[in-house]
């Protein structure tokens, strides 16, 4: 801010910054879990380790926590005067 970049720079930045390493584990994790589908299918009762519908819910659920993790601190950080926050460092 203190270069000339507004609040919303900001706070899509730091958001930007932070799905990155989620959606990463999102597919990490469904690439494993599909390779480790025969193991993962005695581990289960009454779903089957292809439920599409199980997977969506938890992508979405941990992109939706992920967001609210980055948004709070994101919109905290652009409300800083940018002039205190240079003279306290």
């Amino acid at each position: 801010m203190a270069l000339g970049a507004d609040g919303l720079a900001i706070i899509r930045l730091i958001v930007l910054q932070g799905l990155k390493p989620a959606l990463a584990g999102i597919v990490v994790g469904l690439l494993a879990g599909s390779v480790a589908n025969g193991w993962i299918r005695t581990q289960l009762y009454e779903v089957s380790p292809g439920d599409t519908a199980v997977a969506a819910t938890v992508a979405v659920l941990l992109i939706a926590i992920t967001l609210l993790a980055c948004i709070i601190p994101a919109w905290r950080a652009s409300r800083i005067d940018p002039s205190s926050a240079l003279r306290s460092e």
